[in-house]
Parts: structure tokens; sequence; C-alpha cells
């Protein structure tokens, strides 16, 4: 199972057939599982057509392992998916996330934004797995921690960041600060396998402040990586954000008159009923 987040399985599908699996991933078997989901469920291939997309993109993780394992384990995968499902027995969607009052009051206890952001992510990843909370920690949650700019000063989300470096020091020490005051805890797991020459390790974490009863500080419903980070932005008063007239999730203010997030303003407008309307209005 992947112990990466995953908002869109299908982008995250043609992600791994387009990118392949590498030799190293600790997570590969979760990787392959959502490609042959998405070739199943999604595309018109027959079995050896798709049987042979897998062996592609997997060719540097299976190089060097006999064949017979190799045929195995794809049709373990392709067995393992359900038609008309996701992988893993997983919803396509993730689940709504319930953030207690008590938890942001730890968090908040850190005094600063960009580790408080980062241990916001953490505690909504903890709670959207249908597993208990432990996950692997890479560079995605910490851009989805550090997705915007701000101007801590007005207290005000500035805009989207796009490139903003995610290694180095820096995060290093926002999960140290973390661990040190026990809203995560670390562990390193060792993925070994019969076949494999040498293992590999991953970077595992806990989140013991997680709840699941108290008084409710709000709710996320169907959680998206745009608006993950903004939740919080949001309960702590910054400015620059919008309320979504139409999901409710908040929103990166762009314009005077915005009244809708960007994925429901392009459904509302490509609606068929607002192209009728405009089409009867300039005729």
């Amino acid at each position: 199972m992947s112990k990466t987040i995953c908002f869109d399985r299908t982008a995250e599908a043609k992600r791994v057939l387009k990118n392949g699996i590498s030799a190293t991933s600790a997570h590969a078997r979760s990787e392959l599982r959502t490609a042959a989901w998405y070739l199943i469920n999604k595309t018109t291939y027959t079995a050896k057509q798709i049987e042979k997309r897998l062996r592609s993109v997997s060719s540097d993780y299976f190089k060097g392992m006999p064949e017979e394992y190799i045929n195995a384990s794809i049709q373990e995968i392709m067995l393992s998916v359900q038609y008309g499902g996701a992988p893993d027995g997983t919803s396509d969607r993730p689940p709504s996330i319930t953030i207690y009052k008590e938890e942001l009051e730890k968090i908040a206890a850190l005094c600063h934004d960009d580790t408080e952001r980062l241990a916001f992510v953490y505690l909504c990843v903890a709670k959207m797995k249908p597993y208990k909370h432990i996950y692997e920690c890479n560079a995605e949650l910490y851009r989805l921690a550090w997705k915007y700019s701000y101007d801590s000063a007005a207290k005000k989300v500035l805009g989207r960041l796009e490139k903003r470096r995610v290694g180095g020091c820096g995060p290093t020490n926002r999960v140290n600060r973390l661990c040190q005051v026990g809203i995560v805890q670390y562990s390193v797991r060792i993925n070994t396998s019969h076949k494999a020459r040498k293992p590999s390790s991953s970077a595992m974490f806990t989140v013991p402040i997680v709840r699941s009863d108290g008084e409710v500080a709000f709710i996320i419903d169907k959680p998206d990586e745009d608006s993950l980070v903004l939740y919080y932005d949001h309960h702590k008063g910054y400015s620059g954000l919008i309320t979504c007239a139409h999901c409710g999730k908040p929103a990166l203010k762009t314009g005077r008159r915005q009244k809708y997030c960007s994925a429901c303003a392009e459904a509302i407008n490509n609606h068929a009923e607002k192209a009728d309307l405009c089409a009867k209005i300039t005729a």
C-alpha cells in the first residue's frame, strides 16, 4: 500500500505510466496497482496489453529478478485490482476529515507558521489513510504545506508558490521540531525481500496527536491539494481567501468579484444550462 498521499488517482496512474517505477522505489507494488487500476478501468486495453504495459513501466524495478517472479508479481497485481474500484480497496476520493480544537491547539503551540502548516498536513494525511497513523514522509508533503506565499506581518495569503525548494536542512529542521514536541514520531522501516539483493529503507512517521472525539473545529469535505493547507490559514484568520459559494472550500482570492474556487468555476462555466442561456442572450 502506498504511503504517499494521493488526491487524484487517475493523475497518479498517468504519472506512473509516464515516468515508470524506479529501482529504489519503496512502494513499487502500490504504484503498479494504481497503474493497473487505471489500465483496467479507464482504458480499453486487453489483458495482454495491460500486462505488457505494466512490465514496461516496472522494468527498472524488476531488473535482474527471475522471469517467473516478475510474471507472478504482475499477475497477482492485476488480479488484486477490482474492476470498477480503486486499488488497495480505497475509494477514488479521500474521505472527509474532522479536525478537533485540541489538535489545533497543540499545533498552534509551535508558534511558527511554516512548521504549523507542516504539522497540519501531517495531521490531515494521518486522518485520510484507511489504516493506522503511519505513512512515508517525502517532498510531496512539504509541497502541500508550503504551496502558497504569505505576508506574515499582515497575515495575508499572497499567491501560489510554484517553485519553493523543499530540499536541504529547512524541512529537516521543521520535522525535527515536530518530533521534539511529540506531534510526530519518527521510525525507519527496512523493506526486505527474499528476491532483493540489497534491502531498501523508508522513513515512517506516526502522529500521536490524532483524536477521534472532542470539540470539532471544522470538517474538511473531500479534501484536495489546493485547499488543504488553506483550511488552516482560514482558521488562523489569514486574509486573501474566499469561501467557495458552491463547495464551501477556502480558495485563493484572485479577483474582486470572485465567488468560486477554480474547480467549481470551471464546472459552472462549462455547464450545459449556462451554455444554453448564453446562447439565448447572444441570439
